[in-house]
């Protein structure tokens, strides 16, 4: 009878040395890993669904009472997804659906970012705990569907037991072990049956559970990275000690939800708990821990997303940002800057940025109005969110940003490219005379109706706009807007050069006033096409230029 239970113990040694052994192995690739993907520009596992985020990110403005504000056209019009990727640097879901939310929630004073740049200066000064910190961000992982925020909600939770009663069924092998000792043949019978039993009742109902223990086990697993992460001077440490004070029962009971990274060790300390039920077993007493606890779960969990949000934003600083600076919020209607830059453009030219009144911004396809009204709509909402802005110095009112660009059309709801750009345009008109200030940036103005009807319309709502509480940004083809809004708006232009050295190239520079070029008939000429079609548009030009008319051409059949 002993050598059974030497055996016995010889086997759950040999398998804690072995999982000790590949824990330290994995904590080595790891903190490898992390270190040299500090300075890289791509980042590891990055979230390309962005669904899941925009749902974690409603739940947490609706649990912060602080909900995104800026909205989808606007997001989508500036390529913001693309920008949160650029980024993004961080290794756990909840660190990532708290930089997202970060990202979509413009603050309105310059105390809301206290304890973001408190924790940036902390990590940049202590790149050793930084590491650490991030190993076990980068432990606790990142997982496809996270319904962790089913536990902050108790009304929405449901009770694992109430599907089938696993206390019993769990106590079984327990119970074969001490009948050994009376009845050896009867007692490993029931401790093989028992095990056979529990481990299909295990992977049967974590099947049909999966969505329920997987957020369960990341939420626990979060709550005891919370109390690692109280062992280092962080700036939130008290706060997290606080919190983690009453929920060390959560911890205990939910022991068995601890695992889940995937690794080899944590493979087979899962098939020791499959034999016992231990996960469905705790599920109950922690949902009622929880229930007790919500406020302080919730202060956990946000902490930790602030937390890894701002390791994340140190990073883009330090590694990506070819240069930013720290905004400087005014209560003066002004928008200043120098050297504003495009974050998705490599090696982008720097522009100033000074508005007091609207700006109206004229210049030919590809010559960079788009790209420069999308920097500083972009900055400006860098700089109400994390708090930098691409530029060498920025200053600004605290304001909304709403835009009016990127338009098609419609094909579900059966709009046209001129329904879905007069909608977006009403969209912002209303915006724009709410009494919270706002910047309102629209770009190709009414491009999707006839030339007159455009510049009538156009000006007469550019100077509506200039009446209301907002700072606009509105990029034309029509040089005609100009003169017309020259006591409106402030005129800048971006141009191209055509000669026969260089060709046709552009300097994406800004320029002030008025454009006055015209390089289209030049281009055609350079790119050699007929002459004939080229001097016939050149006298064409110089008639309209003289009559203020065009002329009915002939047919010369």
């Amino acid at each position: 009878m002993a050598k059974y239970y030497y055996l016995l113990l010889l086997f759950v040694a040999l398998t804690v040395l072995i999982f000790l052994i590949l824990e330290k192995r994995n904590k080595r690739r790891l903190l490898l890993k992390i270190k040299r993907e500090w300075q890289e520009v791509s980042v590891v596992n990055n979230q390309k669904n962005e669904n899941g985020l925009m749902k974690a990110s409603m739940k947490i403005g609706a649990f912060t009472k602080a909900p995104t504000n800026i909205d989808r056209r606007t997001w989508e019009d500036l390529d913001l997804f693309k920008v949160f990727q650029k980024i993004n640097h961080t290794y756990s879901t909840v660190g990532e659906e708290f930089l997202y939310y970060q990202l979509r929630t413009l603050k309105v004073k310059e105390t809301d970012f206290e304890q973001l740049e408190a924790r940036v200066a902390y990590f940049e000064k202590n790149p050793v705990v930084r590491e650490q910190v991030q190993y076990h961000f980068a432990s606790l992982g990142k997982i496809n569907t996270n319904h962790s925020y089913l536990y902050f909600e108790p009304e929405k939770t449901k009770s694992l037991t109430e599907k089938f009663d696993f206390t019993f069924l769990g106590l079984l092998p327990v119970a074969s072990l001490v009948l050994i000792f009376f009845a050896k043949e009867l007692g490993i019978g029931l401790l093989i049956g028992s095990m056979m039993l529990n481990t299909i009742l295990y992977l049967v109902y974590k099947a049909k559970l999966e969505v329920e223990l997987t957020s369960m086990s990341y939420l626990i697993r979060a709550l005891s990275l919370a109390k690692k992460l109280t062992t280092y001077d962080i700036p939130d440490q008290n706060k997290l000690k606080t919190a983690m004070t009453d929920l060390q029962k959560v911890l205990k009971w939910g022991v068995f939800f601890r695992t889940k990274n995937g690794s080899e060790a944590e493979m087979i300390l899962e098939m020791f708990i499959s034999i016992f039920l231990l996960p469905f077993v705790s599920f109950k007493v922690v949902i009622g821990l929880l229930q007790k606890q919500q406020q302080k779960l919730w202060l956990t969990w946000q902490t930790l997303g602030e937390i890894e949000a701002a390791i994340s934003v140190l990073n883009y600083r330090e590694n990506q940002a070819i240069k930013w600076c720290a905004p400087q919020f005014v209560a003066t209607e002004i928008l200043k800057g120098e050297g504003v830059d495009h974050p998705l453009i490599e090696n982008p030219v720097g522009n100033p940025v000074f508005a007091a009144k609207p700006i109206l911004i004229t210049g030919s396809n590809a010559s960079g109005k788009s790209t420069y009204i999308k920097s500083v709509a972009i900055n400006c909402i860098l700089a109400q969110t994390l708090h930098m802005a691409l530029a060498d110095s920025l200053e600004m009112k605290p304001g909304r940003v709403v835009t009016s660009m990127g338009i098609v059309d419609n094909l579900d709801d059966g709009d046209s490219y001129f329904m879905v750009e007069i909608k977006s345009l009403k969209r912002l008109l209303t915006e724009s005379k709410e009494q919270a200030f706002t910047y309102c940036f629209i770009d190709e103005i009414l491009r999707g109706t006839n030339t007159i009807e455009r510049i009538s319309a156009s000006s007469s709502m550019i100077q509506w706009l200039s009446k209301q509480h907002c700072l606009c940004f509105i990029a034309t083809h029509d040089i005609e807007l100009a003169t017309i809004l020259g006591e409106t708006c402030e005129n800048i232009y971006f141009s191209e050069e055509v000669d026969e050295a260089q060709g046709f190239y552009f300097d994406y520079e800004l320029k002030h006033g008025i454009n006055t070029k015209r390089n289209a008939l030049k281009l055609l000429r350079h790119l050699d096409f007929p002459s004939d079609l080229v001097a016939s548009a050149e006298n064409e030009l110089a008639y309209f230029e003289a009559q203020h008319t065009w002329r009915v051409l002939p047919n010369e059949e």
